[in-house]
């Protein structure tokens, strides 16, 4: 079979792997489609985490719909249709074919999947680990002023639930124009690019001085954090969903954070969620029509390409908002 393979921090590849086989509990998923994560960039180029090299085959593909091939796991059958949402430790989605737990699988509507609806059925895992994390989080009390920094599909997709949530205005920057055009169809009332604009100050001028109640960091970025902090009002709450880029906060602006007395949390996990009600709640989203991901996707590029694929979006080239490797 075809699989990525990454064999150093930076090196990713495509090459021939032999097929797995699932072991007892296990079951065997052919890969129709994946999409790239803005994590993806960082598990590759970034390495944080403890990752021995090479990589195992596949990784660090995430977000995907197959087919299962063979199932030694009760409640999954050939045919069937799944969503694929394995974290990081099981990560094996840029790959023909996958052995996932069925704790990972979420089935889906196998005519929908043959439709050639694929592509948008998989950007259910991204926009539920939106939905995860806005569990924790939405302060109790709907804020009037939200500001969302990066409007990347996660950041576009937290600027739609937002406003799908009730927050009166969505404040969103973005330095990519395309993006901005995205984000005011989202949802955002004001969009503001941080290479033209202040965007503290802008933000300030918008909330009178008081800042928005509710910031959320979807870019990965450590000026965009600097930022969340100059932007969110005493007492306000800071979302950090963006990877960081380095293990310190030696350029973390504590001061203004302590003083502001802000609450800052963090996302992580809803691969864990038990039930997966955040993936299941996104897949109802899309597949209903409530929410139109279609617009996202702005490059397919086939496995064998999955370097330049990488290339393209670790650039931000060619307009990328959401690429989508291809398996045909």
């Amino acid at each position: 079979m075809r699989a990525a393979l990454v064999r150093a921090p930076g090196a990713i590849e495509c090459v021939e792997a032999p097929e797995p086989a699932p072991a007892p509990g296990q079951v065997l998923v052919k890969t129709i489609c994946a999409a790239l994560c803005g994590s993806d960039l960082h598990h590759v180029f970034l390495p944080l985490q403890d990752d021995s090299f090479p990589c195992p085959h596949g990784y660090p593909g995430h977000e995907g719909v197959g087919e299962v091939v063979e199932s030694r796991a009760e409640g999954f059958a050939p045919g069937q249709a799944v969503l694929t949402v394995p974290d990081m430790g099981h990560a094996g989605g840029f790959a023909d074919y996958q052995v996932l737990g069925p704790e990972f699988l979420l089935p889906l509507d196998t005519t929908m999947a043959g439709q050639g609806v694929s592509e948008q059925l998989v950007l259910a895992q991204p926009l539920g680990t939106v939905i995860f994390a806005l569990k924790r989080f939405m302060p109790a009390e709907v804020p009037e002023t939200a500001v969302v920094l990066g409007q990347g599909s996660i950041g576009l997709f937290f600027t739609w639930m937002l406003r799908h949530r009730g927050v009166g205005r969505v404040i969103a920057t973005e330095p990519l124009a395309n993006r901005r055009a995205l984000s005011k169809r989202y949802g955002a009332e004001v969009v503001l690019d941080p290479n033209a604009d202040n965007v503290v100050d802008a933000v300030q001028d918008l909330t009178g001085g008081r800042g928005a109640a509710l910031v959320i960091e979807a870019a990965g970025q450590d000026e965009t954090r600097r930022q969340a902090v100059e932007m969110v009002s005493l007492d306000g709450r800071l979302g950090l969903f963006g990877l960081p880029v380095k293990d310190d906060m030696a350029d973390f602006p504590f001061n203004t954070f302590f003083r502001k007395r802000a609450e800052m949390m963090s996302h992580y996990g809803a691969q864990n969620e038990p039930g997966h009600a955040s993936f299941r709640e996104a897949l109802d989203l899309v597949t209903g029509g409530r929410i139109e991901v279609a617009p996202l996707i702005s490059h397919r590029l086939p496995l064998d390409a999955i370097d330049k694929t990488f290339e393209i979006a670790r650039g931000r080239l060619e307009d990328v908002v959401k690429a989508v490797v291809t398996f045909d």
